[in-house]
């Protein structure tokens, strides 16, 4: 079940309601008015509790992004540095996803575009620049991390669609070693965290 502390019964029904209708036909087939009717609720309480059909299937987005996390934190190695943490959680976090699941992210992607940051991945990365004790201004550890989502997604929607010969695995190396340059840290640095990945976790 898709769950948001901040959501009630009736907000959550939709959000549900959103979540199979589009793992079973896709973002764009899906309609407002289809969502309503599965969740049975009043076609209007969908602008008034999401706004629209994009932040809607945003939040579904988010949500399944919350799921795979703790998923995917179930299966890291314990003792890991912040930055390892990030680079490996990233890796797999992808993977977590059915096919269906996938069809609608990438279809998603397509036609709305990267949108956040999610408050997970915001966290793990405030937590490299506490642990490296990197000063980066607020506003540009922003773009920093707004074109990391932006190249992840692009690289995502290439792999997926056949577009591009590579791996999960690969698209982290790049969007999280650029990531890692940006903010300050050193190629000998960058090397080591890849190092130790690779020794707890074949990357």
């Amino acid at each position: 079940m898709l769950y948001s502390p901040n959501q009630n019964d009736t907000a959550r029904s939709i959000l549900e309601a959103a979540a199979a209708l589009f793992l079973q036909k896709g973002y764009r087939k899906v309609t407002t008015r289809e969502i309503a009717a599965a969740a049975n609720v009043n076609l209007g309480l969908i602008p008034y509790y999401f706004t629209s059909k994009e932040n809607l299937a945003a939040s579904v987005m988010r949500d399944f992004n919350d799921q795979a996390y703790a998923v995917v934190f179930r299966r890291l190695p314990q003792g890991l540095g912040c930055a390892e943490r990030l680079y490996l959680s990233t890796q797999l976090l992808w993977q977590q996803f059915s096919e269906d699941a996938m069809n609608f992210f990438i279809e998603y992607l397509e036609v709305c575009g990267y949108t956040r940051v999610s408050e997970t991945f915001e966290h793990m990365a405030a937590e490299v620049l506490d642990c490296y004790a990197l000063s980066v201004p607020s506003a540009q550890h922003a773009l920093y991390l707004h074109a990391l989502k932006g190249a992840e997604s692009q690289l995502l929607i290439g792999l997926h669609r056949g577009q591009l010969q590579t791996s999960f695995g690969e698209i982290t190396r790049i969007i999280l070693t650029n990531y890692f340059f940006n903010i300050g840290l050193t190629s000998g640095q960058i090397d080591r965290i890849l190092q130790n990945c690779q020794s707890v976790m074949p990357i």
